[in-house]
């Protein structure tokens, strides 16, 4: 099984496209990595890996290796659009709805210094319960669209 993963990261110490192809280069080193993107303008880069063959902890290292200091971002945007499913409520059968989401986010974060001051995972789960009365339906999907919103 393929089980490509995606993380993006902010590399300090870059100034030129030299700098690039350093990082490009050693991370090329890594198997299972592919599509490499680093931009010393901003400071940003991304690459795709087989989590088969390569981790978070291969990535920072082979940057580390390459002299540039380095910490993951925010997890890159879901693009995957919610389903809602809506059943029509009825006096003997009041429509009720519940909606969980958990989100695991695993890595470090390191001070100015290349210092690590948190390495690990956050995880939040959330649940909620709704129960559109009879002659309520048409809030549901708002109520829904509300939630998968929200932070």
């Amino acid at each position: 099984m393929n089980v490509m993963k995606t993380i993006s990261f902010v590399v300090t110490g870059m100034h030129c496209e030299s700098c690039e192809l350093l990082i490009r280069s050693e991370l090329g080193e890594l198997k299972g990595v592919k599509n490499i993107h680093i931009d010393y303008k901003t400071g940003k880069g991304s690459v795709d890996f087989d989590t088969r063959y390569s981790s978070d902890e291969d990535i920072l290292a082979s940057m580390k290796k390459a002299g540039y200091s380095t910490r993951l971002t925010d997890m890159p945007e879901s693009h995957e659009k919610p389903e809602v499913i809506t059943t029509k409520a009825d006096a003997s059968n009041p429509l009720s709805i519940t909606i969980s989401t958990e989100v695991e986010s695993r890595g470090n974060a390191q001070d100015p210094n290349s210092v690590i001051v948190f390495d690990g995972a956050v995880q939040i789960k959330r649940t909620v319960g709704v129960t559109v009365p009879r002659g309520k339906e048409h809030m549901l999907e708002s109520a829904v669209q509300s939630f998968v919103n929200s932070n």
